[in-house]
């Protein structure tokens, strides 16, 4: 259960893992587009409108809940952009643009 998409960046090895998933990458950047789009308000609009809500604003995150929401196919420039966009209504509305969501619904 979460109040938010959160996502951990970790390049340690021997790092404990508990209570969770965990997505292994090789590529620095790809690993911090995913984490953008975890922690997007598009991905809690999504889990709000497909999860099991719980008290106080906490919705579950179990895996039949959150395997079908997709990463958009982006372009070299569009991945360089997310990732060079500090977090904010920019980056929002940009991603928000990837999955063809109405920025609107979301914030």
């Amino acid at each position: 259960m979460a109040e938010r998409g959160v996502a951990i960046e970790s390049k340690e090895e021997s790092l404990l893992f508990y209570c969770g998933y965990a997505l292994f990458f090789t590529d620095d950047m790809e690993m911090t587009l995913i984490k953008r789009l975890i922690e997007s308000k598009v991905f809690w609009y999504y889990i709000k409108n497909t999860s099991k809500p719980y008290s106080k604003g906490y919705m579950a995150l179990a895996k039949n809940y959150i395997k079908d929401f997709g990463v958009p196919d982006m372009t070299d420039s569009q991945k360089r952009l997310l990732l060079e966009t500090e977090q904010g209504d920019e980056r929002e509305k940009m991603i928000a643009d990837l999955y063809r969501v109405p920025y609107e619904m979301i914030k």
